[in-house]
C-alpha cells in the first residue's frame, strides 16, 4: 500500500482489500504442505524435489484467490540458486518462493531476502514482498523467530517471510 509518496491515503475498502489478500497469503503459505501431503498420497505422488517443482505448484494455487498471476522471469538467486516468483498486479504484491535443502542455514535465508530486497524495492508496482520458504526437512531452526526477525515495514517495500511446514 502507498501511504505517503502520492501524498494520498489509501481508502478503506482498499486497506480492507490489501489485508485481506496477506491473509490469503498467510494462508496459503501455512498450508502448502498439507497440499504436498494430500498430493504425494496419490497413486503418482506429487513431489517437490526442486524449484520448478515448487513454482509450479505454488503458481497453481495462487489462482484459487488471484485474477491475475505473473511469472517473474527465474533471476538467479545467490550462489546461483533459482529463484521463483510470482507478481500479483492488482494488488502489488511479489511472491519470491525458495525450496529449503540440506544445508540450508538462517544465513542463506536472509542472503536470499537481501538479493530479492535489492530487486524489488527499486519497482514502485511492487508494494509488498511475501519471502515464502519450503522447508520440509526442518533445516531453519525456530522459523517463528526467523519469520518475526526477517519480516519489516519500510517505506519502500513491506516485507513478510513465511516458512513452512512448522518444525
Amino acid at each position: 500500500m502507498d501511504f505517503g509518496k502520492t501524498g494520498k491515503f489509501p481508502t478503506k475498502s482498499a486497506l480492507h482489500e490489501h489485508v485481506r489478500q496477506m491473509v490469503l497469503l498467510e494462508r496459503l503459505c501455512a498450508r502448502f504442505p498439507l497440499v504436498v501431503r494430500a498430493l504425494q498420497a496419490q497413486r503418482e505422488p506429487f513431489r517437490v524435489a526442486d524449484e520448478a517443482d515448487l513454482g509450479a505448484l505454488l503458481g497453481a494455487l495462487l489462482t484459487l484467490d488471484h485474477d491475475e498471476i505473473r511469472p517473474l522471469s527465474a533471476a538467479p538467486g545467490i550462489g546461483g540458486m533459482p529463484r521463483t516468483g510470482f507478481f500479483l498486479p492488482f494488488e502489488k504484491i511479489v511472491v519470491v518462493a525458495h525450496l529449503a535443502g540440506a544445508g540450508f542455514t538462517p544465513a542463506d535465508l536472509q542472503a536470499q531476502l537481501n538479493a530479492a530486497l535489492q530487486i524489488y524495492k527499486q519497482r514502485p508496482e511492487c508494494r509488498t514482498l511475501v519471502f515464502f520458504v519450503y522447508d520440509p526437512d526442518g533445516c531453519l531452526p525456530q522459523p517463528r523467530t526467523l519469520e518475526a526477525d526477517l519480516s519489516r515495514d519500510t517505506d519502500a517495500l513491506t516485507v513478510r517471510v513465511y516458512i513452512t511446514p512448522r518444525h
